[in-house]
């Protein structure tokens, strides 16, 4: 394939040495040009020929400039790379000569990035002397021999403010500020690096809209050897907010392994938040929270593809607020103690209100990524209507189909409508977008209610299949909360009931019901009234 393609070429050449056979070109420019760098399996490189032996006639070149240039980087078994907005620029190169080179690319964010330097062939290597690396106001020195198979190179930061460095790793809405210096030697392969030497970051400081208090680190030091990448306990703090953060990166050349930590003895939920934004962890939108916390974080695993880290540890919520996308009213949650490590994580003794609900009780998770959980939750008052009032519409769906639950619920007073249980005690189990509660216990209108009840969550309407006994329930109230008969019969009743009903208004939701209800009446009761007024339209109507 062709090494180069380009719009425009400028060639001067210098005209006696081209009359005595020797190629001397004085001056080369190539516009907006397309090069392809092409490694073949056996590790050689398409550019190697332009410095081979092959031609024994000297090639001299005092300068040559390459403008807009977009490069092409294509190697065995991996994705092609394309660079661009690139520049460089050549002067005084000889075969086996010091030559100057300068590389220049302008970002996608407008910052520039250069290298300059005096270059020197050895062999299949070239020797590095006074290279400089510029980013923006980011000045490194580079000495040192690099190939295409090996690198031996001594690296330098001096102390540099690194401001306008920021867009490189934070989000555009977010500045930084502080010194940024380094200190590295580079060995290994451009493939597999290897460092050796210090990073320091001093007066480190992230701030912007999105933060109402900035997030400072004082001081933070890395160390390199050729194994591991060590960060030195670091204190992070935004505004009352400390946390300290600590880690190793093993193996990073090759098979990365991390151990890191995080601490924060005594936290607020905003500037909790507000840190892991300023170090480039993005939470769920439209999530906002008050409240205090505690939090302990081990992570471990190999950075590589398709292998999550492994968190384990430990916290404490307190007098925590969370405003989500789901709910028109913020969650409050007085207290909550929760451990996690491999996949699960465990919710002790914990307090959770929304509207007029409050939920107690222990739940755990398992298995994230098809989450199994186990519950063990009680309310002294819980109202459906208001429950649904409080649900977006679209956080009907929000609950991943893969989940599965199962453990007990005790009620203290359940209201749906005019419909009113107390005494609820249950097993409940979700699966399929199914929710079931067997057995369902309850008192009901100084009555008492055994059975089950199977909620099918996918229509766009739930599907309720009610199982039921009922003994002694008073029929004036029963009737009062679920139908409009109102004051006409009266008395204890029992019932065995097998129904489905899909109630688009639960005001009506006896006008839904299909199926079997068995009643036996006891000392019933039917209150007067004018049985001839009552039947005359019938009378009429026949006749």
């Amino acid at each position: 394939q062709p090494f180069l393609t380009s719009q425009s070429n400028v060639i001067r050449p210098a005209l006696l040495p081209l009359l005595q056979g020797k190629l001397e070109i004085a001056y080369l420019e190539i516009s907006s040009p397309h090069l392809s760098l092409i490694e073949a399996r056996q590790g050689s490189w398409n550019i190697a020929s332009l410095s081979s032996g092959g031609n024994s006639r000297p090639f001299t070149l005092d300068h040559l400039s390459i403008t807009n240039a977009t490069v092409h980087l294509r190697r065995p078994s991996r994705p092609t790379a394309t660079y661009t907005r690139i520049h460089a620029e050549l002067r005084n190169y000889r075969p086996q000569q010091p030559f100057s080179l300068t590389l220049g690319a302008t970002l996608p964010n407008s910052q520039t990035l250069s290298f300059s330097g005096t270059l020197s062939p050895a062999g299949p290597a070239f020797e590095i002397r006074d290279g400089r690396l510029n980013f923006a106001s980011l000045a490194a020195r580079f000495t040192g021999k690099a190939s295409s198979s090996s690198l031996d190179l001594k690296a330098e930061i001096p102390s540099s403010p690194i401001a306008s460095a920021a867009p490189l790793f934070l989000p555009s809405d977010l500045k930084a500020s502080g010194d940024v210096s380094a200190n590295i030697q580079v060995s290994g392969t451009p493939q597999s690096p290897q460092l050796s030497g210090n990073l320091q970051l001093r007066g480190f400081e992230v701030s912007g809209s999105a933060l109402k208090q900035p997030v400072r680190t004082p001081q933070l030091d890395m160390t390199f050897t050729p194994d591991r990448l060590t960060l030195a306990p670091a204190r992070i703090t935004s505004g009352s907010t400390q946390l300290q953060a600590f880690g190793v990166l093993a193996r990073y050349a090759s098979d990365p392994l991390l151990e890191a930590t995080l601490i924060a003895p005594s936290a607020t939920l905003p500037e909790l938040l507000a840190i892991a934004r300023a170090y480039g962890l993005s939470g769920r939108e439209g999530v906002s929270s008050t409240g205090q916390a505690q939090l302990q974080v081990r992570a471990h695993g190999r950075l590589k593809a398709n292998a999550p880290l492994e968190y384990t540890g430990s916290g404490k919520l307190e007098n925590a607020t969370l405003s989500l996308p789901s709910l028109n009213r913020p969650l409050t949650i007085p207290h909550a103690s929760f451990r996690f490590a491999a996949g699960s994580a465990q919710f002790s003794n914990t307090t959770g209100s929304v509207g007029s609900t409050t939920i107690s009780g222990d739940l755990s998770v398992a298995n994230f990524a098809r989450p199994v959980l186990q519950l063990s939750l009680s309310s002294e008052r819980l109202n459906l209507d208001e429950i649904r009032s409080l649900l977006r519409p679209s956080s009907a769906k929000s609950v991943p189909p893969s989940l599965t639950a199962s453990g007990s619920l005790r009620i203290g007073s359940l209201q749906a409508s005019d419909l009113v249980l107390t005494q609820l005690n249950a097993h409940a189990s979700y699966r399929d977008a199914h929710l079931m509660l067997n057995p369902l216990t309850a008192s009901l209108y100084g009555g008492r209610h055994t059975g089950s009840l199977d909620i099918d969550l996918r229509p766009a309407t739930p599907v309720y299949h009610l199982k039921s006994q009922l003994d002694r329930i008073e029929s004036s109230q029963f009737l009062a909360a679920t139908t409009s008969v109102k004051n006409i019969i009266s008395g204890p009743f029992s019932s065995a009931i097998d129904v489905r009903f899909s109630p688009a208004d639960p005001a009506h939701l006896a006008q839904s019901i299909n199926g079997k209800i068995n009643l036996n009446f006891k000392e019933g009761r039917i209150a007067s009234y004018n049985l001839t007024n009552e039947l005359s339209p019938y009378g009429r109507l026949i006749g």
